[in-house]
């Protein structure tokens, strides 16, 4: 009887084993599946601003519209060779092209000129960050690996910061209507209240928002140029 028992113990401590063993792989994939399709999708997002950027500084002859656009292709730059770096050591493939969407978008953009081509570019550029911001929002508020939310921490305060400079030049220069744009970081806190928020594994609060006030053409002051980052740092949270 004595055997009999430590058999069924031992059988039930197997079984045990494997059901523990089987649900950590299936976390291990949900997590995956969750921050692989944000690294994809922003590896997407960052070819498409790139690549109309590039044409916005072809087309434009205005200087605002031209600085906005060169911010854009530079921060864009940056930090898609951080997700790089990122995606290389998480064995995550990505696909450094625009999706089909953007792919019409720019083709639309192409056949455009002028005061038409600057508006049609800084709208799509305000729709698209303020998608781009809500997408970082969520990867750090739901990513679950600590060096993909540090990477959304490290490039959502570029995003945010050059779509000010979208608005201003959109609504000051080309009355062009402007949303409030959330503001996915603790209120008066910055870069690094955002990596110790992404490294946490804490949920981010998203309760502040921030207003863009309408700003004329005359308050307008570009941002210095830069180039991109050839050979970046790893993003906080990768070793």
């Amino acid at each position: 009887m004595s055997i009999t028992k430590q058999g069924l113990f031992g059988f039930a401590a197997t079984l045990l084993a494997i059901s523990t063993v089987s649900t950590a792989a299936q976390a291990k994939d949900h997590l995956a599946r969750i921050d692989r399709t944000f690294l994809q999708t922003v590896s997407r997002a960052n070819a498409a601003e790139i690549q109309a950027g590039n044409l916005a500084l072809k087309r434009s002859r205005d200087p605002q519209v031209r600085q906005v656009a060169q911010t854009i292709v530079t921060q864009h730059s940056h930090a898609e060779n951080l997700l790089q770096n990122v995606a290389s050591k998480l064995d995550v493939p990505v696909p450094m092209s625009p999706d089909a969407k953007h792919q019409s978008i720019y083709r639309r953009l192409s056949r455009l000129s002028g005061r038409a081509f600057n508006r049609q570019y800084l709208l799509t550029q305000m729709r698209d960050h303020h998608a781009a911001i809500n997408l970082f929002k969520d990867e750090m508020a739901n990513g679950k690996h600590s060096a993909v939310r540090s990477f959304a921490a490290t490039v959502l305060t570029d995003i945010y910061n050059h779509t000010k400079m979208i608005h201003n030049v959109a609504g000051g220069t080309y009355g062009l209507k402007t949303a409030s744009i959330n503001e996915a970081m603790p209120h008066h806190h910055g870069h690094n209240a955002l990596s110790r928020v992404a490294s946490s594994g804490k949920p981010l609060p998203l309760r502040n928002t921030m207003r863009v006030p309408h700003i004329g053409a005359h308050s307008f002051k570009p941002a210095p140029r830069s180039s991109p980052v050839v050979n970046p740092s790893p993003a906080p949270g990768l070793d």
